[in-house]
């Protein structure tokens, strides 16, 4: 019983020291800074459409670029999620 509670936790210290290498070397990784970096502008930009489209759907009559708006977010929000999974 002994034997296998160690080898539990000398599994989980392996699995932590692995996820703690991973997360470093993303960190120092160029590519990952970048992706990071590419995120936070898709961000901001997402947040800035959101914004306009918000104003132009309170409007009494939405003009055509409302639709256009909530595609320019499905676009962001999928740019965003493709360079997430990358990382």
């Amino acid at each position: 019983m002994k034997s296998n509670i160690a080898n539990g936790f000398t599994l989980m210290g392996c699995w932590c020291l692995q996820n703690i290498c991973e997360g470093l070397t993303l960190l120092f990784s160029r590519r990952a800074r970048h992706a990071v970096h590419g995120l936070l502008m898709l961000r901001r930009a997402y947040e800035h459409v959101l914004v306009t489209a918000t104003l132009e759907g309170v409007r009494a009559e939405r003009r055509s670029y409302y639709e256009d708006y909530v595609d320019a977010l499905n676009i962001l929000s999928a740019r965003a999620t493709l360079i997430a999974r990358s990382l």
